[in-house]
C-alpha cells in the first residue's frame, strides 16, 4: 500500500503460491495516477514474491483493460499465456499473463534498470537531484518536454558544481498543463517550495510535469570528468537529451 498525507493512494494484493503466485489487484486512485506509484508497488510486490520462493507470477486482465495498460507489465517479462471467455464479465474474455521468476529476477536485479529503446539524460540542479534520490521529489517540472519520453528510462545528471550522474529513474508520463494546474495536482510531490515553482514558471502559460518512478541510485556516481564520459564526448544538456540505449554515454554510465 502507498499512502500520501494519510490517504491511501495505491494498493496491491497478491496471493503466494510455490508453483505460481497471482497478482490479484493493483489499483491507483485517479488523483494519484501518473505519479509512479503503480510501478513502485509492482516492483515491491514482485520482490516479495520472488523472495518467498515462487516459480512464476501470473495475473488476469480483461481484453478491454489489456489494450489500455498491458504495456505496464511488459518490462518484467510478462507474456500472454491463456484466456478464459466470460470468466468475470459475460461476453468479455479474461486474458492470463505470466512470467517466470528468473525473467522477473533479471529485471529486478539490474542496479540500473533501463526500459525501452531510448534513454533520457535529465539535467537537474544538485539539490533537486538529491531530493529525487531520497524520494522527497517524485515529480520533475519542465517548461517544455517531448511527449515521446513517456514510459522512458532517464539518467539523472546533477549539474554544476556536482557534475555527476547520480541515479536512474523511469519517466512514468509527460503531462502538459498550466503551471497552476500542475501545482494543484503534483505540488505535494514536487520536492520544492511553491515560491521556487512560481519563480521557475514566471511568465509561462504552459508547463510539463514528469512523474518519476523506479528511482535507483547508481552504486557509484559517475563524474562528467571521468575517462569513460570524456571518451564518449559527453556534453551535459541544458535541459535534457534523448539517446539510444546503446549510445556511448549511456554505456559509459551503466558500465561504470
Amino acid at each position: 500500500m502507498v499512502a500520501v498525507d494519510g490517504e491511501i493512494a495505491a494498493v496491491a494484493i497478491a496471493k503466494y503460491g510455490r508453483r505460481s503466485s497471482k497478482l490479484c489487484t493493483l489499483r491507483v486512485r485517479p488523483q494519484f495516477r501518473s505519479a509512479g506509484f503503480g510501478q513502485s508497488l509492482l516492483r515491491s510486490v514482485l520482490v516479495s514474491l520472488l523472495e518467498a520462493g515462487t516459480d512464476k507470477v501470473h495475473f488476469t486482465i480483461s481484453e478491454e483493460i489489456a489494450s489500455q495498460c498491458g504495456s505496464f507489465f511488459e518490462p518484467y517479462g510478462f507474456h500472454f499465456d491463456d484466456w478464459s471467455p466470460g470468466r468475470y464479465v459475460r461476453g468479455m474474455d479474461e486474458l492470463v499473463y505470466s512470467a517466470g521468476s528468473d525473467q522477473i529476477g533479471d529485471v529486478l536485479s539490474q542496479q540500473i534498470p533501463l526500459f525501452g529503446d531510448n534513454v533520457i539524460v535529465l539535467s537537474v540542479r544538485p539539490q533537486y537531484a538529491a531530493a529525487i534520490e531520497d524520494g522527497t521529489k517524485q515529480v520533475e517540472f519542465r517548461k517544455k518536454f517531448s511527449r515521446s519520453a513517456a514510459n522512458t528510462s532517464a539518467l539523472i545528471y546533477a549539474t554544476s558544481p556536482v557534475q555527476e550522474f547520480r541515479a536512474s529513474v523511469s519517466i512514468a508520463d509527460v503531462i502538459h498543463d498550466s503551471p497552476a494546474s500542475l501545482w494543484a495536482r503534483f505540488g505535494h510531490l514536487a520536492g520544492c517550495t511553491k515560491e521556487a515553482f512560481d519563480r521557475y514558471f514566471a511568465g509561462s502559460t504552459q508547463g510539463v510535469a514528469l512523474p518519476l518512478a523506479n528511482v535507483c541510485r547508481l552504486p557509484t556516481p559517475v563524474s562528467a570528468k571521468s575517462q569513460s564520459l570524456q571518451a564518449a564526448n559527453f556534453r551535459p544538456p541544458q535541459s535534457f537529451a534523448m539517446l539510444a540505449q546503446d549510445h556511448p554515454v549511456v554505456r559509459a554510465v551503466v558500465g561504470a
